[in-house]
């Protein structure tokens, strides 16, 4: 036996749009109230699946399954490389949050949101980047989707040494 979810879908002023090239015709249908019914066969085998929510156990499972074929698990490989380079962010945010957050006066701190800024911008459009080498085969998927954390982490580092903090009550620890 098998089981079956439905729901109704209800759009609200909207138009449809449909081709037909068997007719040589182009229809548009405005509406203000329209309902369609969607229906999920749940334990269907043709079950579509997607690497975005696939878990990454599963990721790593369809990887090894399209080992033979790395062409046809490359979308898999991506995600799961994706994954982890986004795990890193934090990371590398939070070495470049203390050295920019750290500052003496007002202009250090306007100097510090301006790097900070163009660390983001930068670090969004390498990891684009990435991904679209990646998904192209023009570099492996774990270097092209790490290059965004290769690029961001010597802005960390430099500004974690470049910050102007005092250890304070922590100095006297060091030094007993």
């Amino acid at each position: 036996s098998e089981f079956s979810t439905a729901m109704i879908l209800k759009l609200n002023e909207g138009a449809i749009h449909r081709t037909s090239l068997q007719r040589d015709a182009y229809e548009k249908m405005d509406f203000r109230e329209y309902r369609t019914l969607l229906r999920v066969d749940e334990g269907s085998s043709g079950d579509l699946t997607y690497p975005k929510t696939l878990s990454s156990p599963n990721l790593v499972k369809k990887i090894e399954e399209y080992r033979a074929d790395p062409a046809k698990g490359l979308e898999y490989e991506v995600e799961y490389w994706k994954r982890l380079a986004l795990s890193l962010t934090p990371l590398v945010f939070g070495v470049l949050g203390v050295g920019l957050g750290i500052v003496k006066n007002r202009s250090e701190k306007s100097y510090a949101v301006f790097v900070a800024f163009g660390v983001v911008v930068l670090y969004w459009g390498l990891q684009v980047v990435g991904q679209t080498f990646a998904e192209k085969g023009w570099m492996t998927p774990f270097l092209a989707l790490q290059l965004s954390n290769l690029a961001a982490v010597p802005f960390a580092i430099l500004s974690f040494k470049k910050s102007s903090w005092e250890p304070g009550p922590l100095k006297a620890l060091v030094a007993a």
